[in-house]
C-alpha cells in the first residue's frame, strides 16, 4: 500500500484530494465547488489488491452519467 500511495502522489495534480484513513477504502476527490456537483472515486481494497471500484457524488448518489460500479 505504501508503494500505491508513493506511486499516486507522483502522478496526482495538485487538485486532488486523497483519502486513505482507511486500509480497505480510498477517496479520490476534487476540492469542492458551490453548485457544482462533485464527483468522488471509491477504490476498495481487499489483501492489498484493488477489489471494487465506484464512483459517487459527494453527497453519496450514483452520477446517472458516471461509469458503473466494478467489483465490490
Amino acid at each position: 500500500m505504501k508503494a500505491l500511495l508513493r506511486v499516486f502522489w507522483q502522478l496526482a495534480s495538485k487538485d486532488l484530494r486523497l483519502s486513505a484513513e482507511s486500509p480497505q477504502v480510498w477517496a479520490v476527490s476534487m476540492p469542492s465547488e458551490v453548485g457544482a456537483t462533485n464527483w468522488v472515486l471509491y477504490v476498495e481494497f481487499r489483501d492489498g489488491k484493488v477489489s471494487g471500484v465506484k464512483v459517487r457524488t459527494s453527497d453519496g448518489p450514483h452520477p446517472t452519467d458516471a461509469p458503473e460500479d466494478v467489483g465490490g
